[in-house]
């Protein structure tokens, strides 16, 4: 892309990919001139990437596989550059002009305010949208003018990620009618596969899910029941926010080792957290864990129903004595087993239960 005197240019939310250029003066992707450093042009989220300037260094060749100026200002906020080659020096460079960075992803670094030098994750090189995780979402500029595009006020709309913060690249900022993507990609339910978490390459037994709020941050944790007849450890993965997340060790919630078939979450000491109940198989007591009100647990190792044991298959929480404390249904099968009904009578300080056989 090449501005050749073009005093006041606002170049926004474009992908710029895959170009082989700035045979004599550098500049692969982006090329930039004017009269004099009294011209300013914009460079604002746009993903310029993977291209080449592939002439012999000189005074201005070979430079700037992703960005060249002569003469004028460039103020650059919110881009990505990367993989960008050159035969000599950054990705970006100039020639007699200056640049006035502000939260871009730069590969090798350069100054500026907040410039991060992380790889993107990109989750293909087709539509470069960022991959769950990518260091580059919610790392835009924090003013809430250049928030992400929202349909629901509280998280940005696909194909942007994370919070309402500006994600980085060509897809981050508020317009509805973004040019990097088609019309029907902004409208359609979409859904990418996530490649990089921890979720998808840990392996395990895995009997369900349950998606929760353990450690009171507003967004959703995933817990996992693994369930083989020898044993094996459930997993806790917090959400950092932005869709990445991180697995939990050493905590007693993930190391009980016992055959899990299924966890039920609720707030059974009425401190206004989630605590959660896992039923096991093969006659093994079924597992209780008290949140300590920061996403950390306790295991709950006296009375009822931690010392339970049987066939057991789910569990529900409810209230079914109205008395303002939810109770416990568990449900058990095989090996002649009745099924448990528990009343709560805990407090945060005391988690104690009654239980009958149904």
């Amino acid at each position: 892309m090449v501005l050749n005197y073009c005093p006041g240019a606002i170049v926004q939310n474009n992908i710029i990919a895959f170009n082989y250029g700035g045979k004599d003066y550098s500049g692969g992707g982006f090329w930039t001139t004017g009269a004099n450093t009294g011209t300013v042009n914009v460079l604002k989220n746009n993903t310029i990437v993977y291209n080449t300037s592939p002439a012999a260094a000189g005074q201005y060749g070979g430079k700037g596989g992703g960005v060249w100026l002569f003469s004028i200002k460039l103020k650059m906020e919110n881009n990505i550059i990367w993989g960008n080659t050159q035969s000599t020096g950054k990705p970006i460079g100039t020639g007699g002009g200056f640049f006035e960075l502000a939260y871009n992803c730069i590969e090798t670094g350069y100054p500026g305010t907040a410039t991060i030098m992380a790889n993107p994750q990109f989750r293909d090189t087709t539509g470069f949208v960022l991959e769950a995780g990518s260091p580059a979402i919610d790392a835009g500029n924090p003013d809430a003018s250049y928030n992400d595009f929202t349909r629901n006020g509280s998280r940005a709309a696909f194909p942007t990620r994370g919070a309402l913060r500006c994600d980085l690249g060509a897809y981050g900022g508020a317009n509805p009618a973004n040019p990097a993507l088609p019309a029907s990609l902004l409208s359609a339910a979409n859904f990418s596969k996530v490649l990089n978490s921890p979720v998808v390459t840990t392996t395990g037994d895995s009997r369900s899910v349950n998606w929760i709020d353990v450690d009171g941050d507003d967004d959703l944790d995933l817990f996992i029941s693994n369930g083989p007849q020898n044993g094996q450890n459930n997993v806790l993965y917090l959400n950092n926010g932005t869709g990445a997340f991180s697995e939990v060790t050493g905590d007693p919630i993930v190391q009980d080792n016992q055959p899990s078939d299924g966890a039920t979450w609720a707030d059974f000491d009425n401190d206004g957290d989630n605590d959660c109940f896992v039923v096991n198989w093969y006659g093994v007591n079924n597992l209780l864990y008290q949140n300590n009100g920061n996403g950390t647990f306790t295991k709950v190792t006296t009375g009822s129903p931690a010392t339970d044991g049987g066939y057991s298959e789910t569990a529900s929480w409810g209230d079914y004595d109205s008395d303002g404390k939810v109770d416990l249904y568990v449900t058990n099968s095989d090996d002649n087993k009745r099924n448990f009904c528990t009343t709560t009578m805990a407090t945060a300080s005391s988690p104690q239960s009654e239980q009958a056989l149904l």
